[in-house]
């Protein structure tokens, strides 16, 4: 049913079709902001409160001009999703490209809204004509993920760089959660716009529950998510853990308590994986990144039929799968980081978890649950709260940041002065987090890390990019790897031997289940994970496709090879490039 004039009083007629019948609260008073000023928009408003049709307004205002849209999801699940619905727009003779993964197109002229990630547009940036690819609007979903760390930061330069080389480009910002809403407005010279969740369309009632003491942390954690979930049927639970062993086991032990409390029979659904076939007996299922894409996507689809009950699922399913679950719980908030060791999951995480219970349309009331150890329940009330505010991630990055500008404008000479004053724009000084001082003592580490790694040429205090370093910045090498690729030499026989070092590989793990196939491999290899990239490296380097199994009693790891296969590929055509005389 297309929407009414009265709801949408500026819009033409043919053009009502792609929203709503009616506007809800958030809606209606972003409205006048969103079509009619040409202000940079930041919208904080809960999960499920409609922002989805907000960018929707503000991308129709660009391609009206007309302009351009792009719209920057961080995760390639949460793209896909948004793809799907921004489609709509085709049906007006607009399209709609999604550019993800290997793909780098340099003429977009037959576009006209463009969806993909931060770091993928920032390689775009290599090569697109802006010229024919006329920008009037970007949308930036999840802003928060400022805070996140190196993703955090490449989105911070994007940003930066945009508004430096292309100020007349408008930007809508939408997150369920910026304390500091007024800070990050303040910086992008936006207009706040700022819902609480009495704007949710399903009002969402969350919860922490104490872990019991007396019982053995995980066992405890997988009782009270069985306890919370049994009480809600048949209504549909959501659980979340941190990783697929726990996924297995909890699925395991929710059919065995299943059985004892005589829970009613559902009819059976034929999944490739015979565990998930046994356990849709009793409405369980579980889902991670190691499925198959049929068994993901018919898990799905019985989920939004009702014939799954709970649903046991890693973060997978937090990001750009919409499902709609009465009760969200979040069992475990600790994994373990191989760089880092032991770590608590994000707030945007969190936040984007417990948003994914009571969607409109399904639930008049939403529940979400965390369970909490005594250590852990001061700071996931600080999430939940929203206290925790949006910090700059830019100060860790420094030597991938300067290498990245500088490989955006390969042509010219830098001076130390502009470099300075381009990082003056961001985030980082803009909140006073830093001082200039601070930022001008950075860049002069980062250069002398870049100039001993031959990835910039630096004198007089004028900085120019080598093809090594445009090289680097373009598939995002880590200098550290470019600066020991040029230490070692190596010769492409012996490449593969030096590959499994690299930093870029640090958080490859071996998990249990593979390492009695590596023993079975070369016994004499001592350290697991190096043997386990070097025959990744080896069969990528024979060009055979694993498709789903490989390695580890058939256990999936195909996300794993494809990133190890491109890096050795780009790291390989790097060393190639700039060192033929050693192939």
């Amino acid at each position: 049913m297309s929407s009414s004039v009265t709801n949408f009083p500026d819009i033409p007629k043919p053009f009502l079709k792609l929203f709503p019948e009616s506007l809800n609260k958030v809606q209606q008073q972003s409205y006048h902001d969103i079509w009619n000023t040409d202000n940079n928009i930041i919208v904080q408003a809960p999960t499920g409160s409609g922002k989805t049709v907000i960018a929707q307004l503000a991308i129709l205002k660009a391609l009206l001009k007309p302009g351009k849209a792009l719209y920057l999801g961080p995760l390639r699940a949460l793209n896909h999703e948004k793809f799907a619905e921004l489609r709509k727009f085709d049906s007006l003779n607009w399209k709609t490209r999604l550019v993800l993964g290997g793909s780098s197109p340099s003429d977009l002229s037959d576009c006209d809204i463009l969806l993909s990630t931060p770091e993928k547009f920032l390689s775009l940036l290599h090569s697109l004509n802006f010229s024919s690819f006329p920008l009037s609007v970007i949308v930036i979903d999840e802003i928060h993920l400022l805070a996140e760390g190196k993703r955090g930061a490449y989105l911070e330069y994007l940003l930066m760089f945009l508004r430096t080389h292309y100020p007349s480009i408008r930007l809508i910002g939408l997150s369920a959660t910026i304390p500091n809403t007024f800070q990050l407005a303040e910086w992008l010279q936006a207009t706040p716009l700022i819902y609480d969740n009495s704007y949710r369309s399903t009002q969402l009632q969350t919860k922490l529950i104490d872990l019991p003491e007396s019982m053995q942390e995980k066992f405890g954690r997988m009782v009270k998510a069985y306890q919370i979930s049994k009480k809600f049927l048949p209504n549909q639970s959501l659980i979340f853990t941190t990783s697929r062993a726990n996924v297995h086991f909890y699925a395991k032990m929710f059919t065995s308590w299943a059985q004892r409390d005589e829970l009613p029979f559902h009819s059976k659904v034929n999944f490739q994986n015979q565990k998930l076939s046994e356990l849709s007996y009793y409405g369980i299922a579980f889902y991670h990144a190691g499925l198959s894409e049929s068994d993901k996507k018919k898990i799905i689809e019985e989920f939004l039929n009702n014939n799954i009950k709970i649903l046991i699922s890693t973060s997978s399913l937090a990001w750009g799968v919409n499902l709609p679950a009465k009760v969200v719980i979040i069992a475990d908030l600790d994994y373990n980081n191989p760089l880092t060791g032991k770590e608590t999951m994000s707030s945007s995480d969190i936040l984007q978890m417990l948003g994914r219970a009571g969607r409109p349309q399904h639930h008049d009331k939403g529940y979400g649950y965390v369970v909490v150890s005594k250590d852990q329940k001061e700071k996931i009330e600080g999430f939940i709260e929203g206290s925790a505010p949006v910090r700059s991630s830019l100060r860790d990055y420094f030597p991938e940041l300067l290498l990245l500008y500088l490989s955006h404008i390969p042509q010219e000479t830098i001076l130390f002065d502009d470099l300075a004053e381009f990082f003056e724009q961001s985030f980082l000084v803009s909140s006073k987090y830093t001082t200039l001082t601070d930022i001008n003592d950075s860049l002069e580490e980062a250069i002398r890390i870049l100039f001993l790694a031959k990835l910039i040429i630096y004198e007089n205090f004028k900085i120019n990019i080598t093809s090594l370093g445009l090289a680097t910045s373009k598939f995002f090498i880590h200098p550290d790897t470019a600066s020991n690729l040029i230490s070692h030499q190596p010769d492409i026989t012996n490449l593969m031997n030096f590959l499994p070092f690299i930093s870029e590989f640090n958080n490859i793990v071996v998990r249990n289940s593979e390492k009695k196939f590596l023993r079975q491999l070369g016994a004499s290899i001592k350290t697991y994970q190096v043997y386990k990239l070097q025959y990744i490296i080896s069969t990528a380097e024979k060009g055979n496709k694993l498709n789903q199994e490989f390695i580890g009693d058939g256990k999936v790891i195909y996300q794993e090879y494809k990133r190890i296969k491109s890096y050795y590929e780009y790291i390989s055509n790097i060393f190639i490039d700039n060192y033929p005389n050693n192939n």
